[in-house]
């Protein structure tokens, strides 16, 4: 989803914005629309001529759209230092928009003449038709701007995305004693504290560090963030520590009105000696704004050097008949519509033409009979999918519209409501899907999946008599791991974002130590309860030590400790096996009471061949503990793992390194860390 937090950029024309999750992902759209050719620019400005016509019609075709040039060079950007490679492209979800021309007047002092103004088409790239009436004096203004003899005429796209803005990041903290002690100085145990009092005194405690503000994250709107969060607080501190108390007795009277209104108010109910020292807060979220984005250009530039007598010309008006376009956005079926039936008529008239238009036959001709221009009057009936929807049909109210163009989006005159659900906080490397059903009876069930490779989806309810929606979510793990299926919550929001009922996963790192009677050995994992109960085995077999990870999820509340057995068969056919243990550590050892784990992730930039190298040996080494990998040919990652008595000494990393003309170049990192990455330049110690 766009990121309203991070800044746009321009690259070859381009606006880029940013993904809020994925490096790799943008969002393009032109700095400046362009007129659509067929094969010409398709602009023209038709003057009327004939007794009291006057005026002219103004019609053009426009696109907001990169050029596949601008694509082209784009794809080869490497547009974010965090991205694993070249962008994936794609368009901003436009939810809302308009397109004006405006024509500039000679006297500076005078505001911009609106010529025309249209919706444009949000499917894919914006696009507008718009065929405009213009009386005398803005047919001057468009003639003499299109032949360069005053201010040029611009156009001027205005759209509208949704973004997630920046995060509220913001801990509170709060002196209860303290505030319970200033509470009392301010007035007796019985005063009452009025709403709008308690509100001031939040604010003055946070002012005199009673309550202590720290501000985490300033990207967001910080003061409005700042006074919901403190807020937040006063509610609470009101449950903790006030009791509301109804009204008192009814004020004086003064000439037949209340001196002053009856507030409810608050009383200082709980003693100081049951209130905890300090309680702290903490509020961490994102929420969805809107992002408004513009680009204009002049027709002038637009027509890129076209002679402009082939866009103005001369009509007559003596005819009786005029030729109308009736045109639909083909998204019928998208919206649960079958067809729209469109019915025309000359807006002083009674007599009407009808029209049935689909995505499949998206536009029809109409031929009406009208003096000049006339306006005409639309109405439009929206008939819906019965395998769709269960939604009633409905219809439009009449609409004057000017002009031999007709463009109709059944978006806007029957909106659909549109639910996004964005998935928040959450695991999804071992998460298959998070599936969403959302239920408006007595519509049908739509469903949503969303996954790691696309973390927010649109839902559209197709008709605008459906009940209150609900939902429910099920998060499904890969095979082998727990899913869970959440109960139905209602869609309070146009914006949902989920958060994983999951917390951090517990990974432990298994290592057995090494035993010659031993046969097999196999260890086996435990946690959670109920349907969350899960159960890991791992196996080693004769001399293999190799130091494997098991990974185990848990609730969010659930505790980080797990249980866990071995079972021992020995060379002489004897099994041991031991009781059920409990424990929190990240690291197992096995066959060794007592034991520690050092690890470390070693990686070599381009392995031995891109640094120039034949090999290069890893030690790992405590004491007379070690372990050894060596890398060869491209292999550019190594994961060490040993375990040794605490008494054995703090272990030590040593990289020999192997160049081709025969000498060893050494390098030794005490105390080691989680990861080490080798430099892309050879090391600079001596020969060995």
């Amino acid at each position: 989803m766009l990121d309203a937090a991070r800044a746009p950029a321009l690259h070859r024309g381009v606006v880029v914005f940013f993904d809020h999750v994925d490096a790799d992902v943008v969002y393009a759209a032109a700095q400046v629309p362009r007129l659509l050719a067929d094969p010409t620019p398709q602009l023209s400005l038709v003057r009327f001529r004939g007794s009291g016509s006057g005026g002219s019609l103004l019609s053009l075709q426009l696109a907001l759209a990169p050029s596949p040039a601008q694509l082209d060079a784009l794809a080869h950007e490497r547009l974010r230092e965090d991205a694993a490679g070249p962008p994936r492209i794609l368009r901003p979800s436009w939810r809302a928009g308009n397109v004006r021309v405006f024509g500039f007047l000679d006297d500076p002092t005078l505001p911009p003449r609106v010529l025309a103004v249209g919706p444009p088409s949000l499917l894919g790239d914006p696009s507008v038709v718009l065929a405009a009436r213009l009386d005398e004096q803005a047919t001057a203004i468009a003639e003499a701007s299109l032949r360069g003899d005053s201010l040029p005429t611009v156009v001027a796209f205005e759209l509208e995305a949704l973004a997630l803005g920046g995060p509220l990041g913001i801990e509170i903290e709060a002196d209860l004693q303290a505030i319970h002690d200033r509470l009392t100085v301010g007035g007796a145990l019985t005063t009452p504290y009025a709403a709008a009092k308690l509100k001031a005194t939040w604010e003055e405690f946070a002012r005199e560090r009673l309550i202590r503000v720290n501000i985490l994250d300033e990207s967001g709107e910080l003061e409005s963030n700042r006074s919901e969060a403190l807020r937040r607080v006063g509610e609470s501190l009101i449950a903790e520590m006030l009791t509301s108390e109804p009204p008192p007795e009814a004020p004086p009277v003064l000439d037949d009105k209340p001196v002053a209104p009856i507030e409810l108010s608050f009383r200082l109910t709980v003693r100081r000696e049951s209130l905890a020292t300090t309680k702290s807060w903490r509020f961490h979220e994102r929420a969805a704004v809107p992002l408004r984005f513009a680009a204009a250009a002049s027709l002038i530039d637009l027509l890129r050097g076209e002679p402009i007598d082939a866009h103005i010309r001369d009509a007559d008006l003596g005819t009786d008949t005029r030729a109308v376009l009736v045109r639909a956005e083909p998204e019928l079926g998208a919206l649960g519509l079958a067809a729209l039936e469109v019915d025309v008529r000359v807006a002083s008239r009674d007599a009407l033409q009808s029209v049935v238009l689909t995505d499949t036959a998206p536009e029809a001709r109409v031929v009406l009979e009208r003096d000049g221009f006339e306006p005409l009057a639309v109405r439009t009936r929206a008939r819906f999918d019965p395998t769709l929807t269960a939604a009633a049909d409905r219809s439009s109210e009449w609409t004057v519209v000017e002009g031999s163009a007709v463009v109709l989006s059944a978006r806007r005159l029957f909106p659909p409501r549109s639910l996004t659900f964005i998935v928040g906080r959450a695991e999804l490397d071992w998460i298959d899907a998070v599936e969403i059903a959302v239920d408006t009876p007595p519509q049908p069930t739509r469903t949503l999946r969303l996954s790691a490779s696309q973390r927010w989806g649109e839902l559209l309810l197709l008709g605008a008599d459906e009940g209150p929606p609900s939902y429910r979510v099920r998060w499904r793990g890969d095979p082998d791991e727990p899913s869970v299926a959440l109960p139905a919550a209602p869609v309070t929001d146009d914006v949902t974002l989920l958060d994983s009922p999951f917390g951090p996963s517990m990974h432990v790192l298994c290592v057995p130590l090494p035993a010659s009677d031993r046969a097999t050995l196999t260890l086996e994992l435990r946690a959670g309860s109920g349907e969350l109960e899960q159960l890991r085995s791992l196996a080693w077999d004769g001399d293999d030590r190799q130091p494997r990870r098991a990974s185990l999820r848990r609730l969010i509340d659930a505790p980080r400790s797990y249980e866990y057995r071995t079972t021992a068969v020995g060379l002489d056919g004897r099994i041991e096996t031991s009781p059920w243990q409990r424990s929190e550590t990240a690291a197992l050892v096995l066959g060794g009471d007592g034991y520690v784990v050092a690890s470390c992730d070693v990686f070599a930039l381009g392995g031995p061949a891109g640094r120039g190298s034949v090999a290069i040996a890893l030690t790992l080494q405590a004491g007379e503990h070690a372990t050894h990998v060596v890398l060869e040919g491209t292999q550019d990652h190594a994961a060490l793992v040993l375990a040794h008595p605490p008494d054995a000494g703090a272990p030590v990393l040593t990289l020999d390194e192997f160049l081709q003309d025969g000498t060893v170049r050494t390098r030794t990192v005490a105390p080691i860390p989680a990861m080490f990455v080798l430099d892309p330049a050879p090391p600079t110690d001596a020969p060995r």
